[in-house]
């Protein structure tokens, strides 16, 4: 299918160009689905602030768990709906699609279970990495200490021990996270980790260079933000407001990236898999 990405190869700077050439074109739609998303997120996050202020001791804990958290839960299932509606809002400008924003918010309500359960697999299957080596780094910790008396090889280890924890985990989040949007614009695939890690074999380093950047990106804000809250500059409101809207630019730009990387790596997979049929049909052929 003709879209705005089939003349260019997969890159860096291509997926950072093409996404802030989406974000100049469609900025105002775009940051508009955003406001909506923070909207809803900044429900349960105002409502625990408030709660306490208001109520106090064990009404408030009754409250927050009978009121505040099932609230927090809705107000997230469609804070992440609208998410999808903004990632379908980007593809729909790739592949010069006309979809108004109800027809593709009922879209997204035919995947949004399926985002969510990816997304709550993949967060365990991390989890579970990072619970299995802090046990094991424990138990290695202890074993060492016995005969480590100077504390030097303890040192060694557990830095070596942490980079090899760091590895692990970035290389789950590089072959894993392009199942999100498998399961948001391809959900027949059933096999979609599989299917996500064929998309980023051979491009291991520049899919995580591109999933560092956001964070890159954020880290100078957040830092100055936290850094004039503790010394007393600014209070909570002043800093949640900074994140609020940092994240008003970010996040669009960082959806824009996320899909413009999978339609790229998917056009290279179809590409590249074509061209392997191809061959064998006529390895076939000269058999």
């Amino acid at each position: 299918m003709e879209n705005k990405l089939s003349q260019k190869e997969f890159g860096y700077r291509t997926v950072i160009s093409s996404s802030l050439q989406l974000m100049r074109e469609n900025y105002i739609q775009l940051i508009g689905i955003t406001i909506i998303t923070l909207l809803l997120g900044a429900v349960s996050t105002i409502l625990n602030y408030l709660v306490p202020l208001l109520f106090s001791g064990v009404s408030s804990s009754i409250i927050t768990i009978l009121v505040v958290f099932p609230i927090g839960l809705v107000s997230m299932y469609f804070s992440i709906r609208v998410i999808i509606v903004l990632y379908f809002s980007i593809y729909d400008q790739i592949y010069y699609q006309e979809r108004g924003f109800g027809q593709k918010y009922k879209d997204a309500g035919a995947v949004v279970w399926k985002y969510i359960g990816t997304s709550l697999l993949i967060g365990l299957i991390i989890g579970g990495i990072y619970i299995a080596s802090i046990i094991i780094g424990l138990i290695g910790g202890l074993a060492i200490s016995v005969f480590d008396k100077l504390g030097i090889l303890s040192i060694v280890v557990a830095i070596a021990f942490g980079l090899a924890v760091v590895t692990l985990i970035l290389f789950a989040i590089v072959k894993l996270y392009l199942s999100l949007p498998i399961r948001i614009f391809n959900p027949e695939v059933e096999n979609y980790f599989n299917h996500s890690r064929s998309l980023v074999k051979g491009q291991f380093f520049k899919v995580l260079s591109l999933y560092l950047t956001p964070a890159l990106i954020q880290l100078p804000i957040f830092g100055v933000a936290i850094y004039f809250m503790i010394i007393g500059a600014i209070n909570n409101w002043v800093y949640m407001g900074i994140i609020y809207i940092s994240s008003l630019f970010i996040t669009p730009l960082f959806a824009c990236g996320f899909v413009v990387m999978y339609v790229l790596l998917r056009e290279k997979y179809t590409y590249d898999t074509s061209d392997d049929q191809e061959q064998m049909v006529e390895q076939e052929v000269m058999i």
